[in-house]
């Protein structure tokens, strides 16, 4: 007899190389949050930018889109206080990568 399993793959990045890799950092404070984070990330290239939260099922809570960006520090302050207590996602979208983290929210 021979057993199958079948397991989910759950990715965190998108396999670019790092030498095409435009976000170099990327990060929210306070994690956990309660009522508000503020998600700082970093680009080395002009982009255009969404940031998006996503719940544990995948399912998009949140989006903003920044337009396009030059190179340099950004951040965005995040109102979590209508989320419920939990872990959560946050991806950061530019024009050549996506990179996503989670975040922990608290009431």
């Amino acid at each position: 007899d021979v057993a199958l399993a079948i397991y989910p793959v759950v990715s965190f990045g998108t396999g670019i190389n790092k030498q095409n890799a435009n976000i170099v950092s990327l990060t929210n404070m306070p994690n956990p949050a309660k009522d508000i984070t503020t998600i700082n990330y970093e680009i080395i290239i002009p982009s255009d930018i969404i940031i998006s939260v996503y719940d544990i099922t995948g399912k998009e809570l949140m989006s903003f889109n920044q337009g396009m960006q030059q190179a340099g520090k950004h951040f965005v302050i995040i109102n979590t206080s209508e989320l419920s207590g939990g872990m959560y996602f946050y991806s950061l979208k530019t024009n050549e990568q996506v990179l996503t983290k989670k975040m922990t929210v608290i009431k």
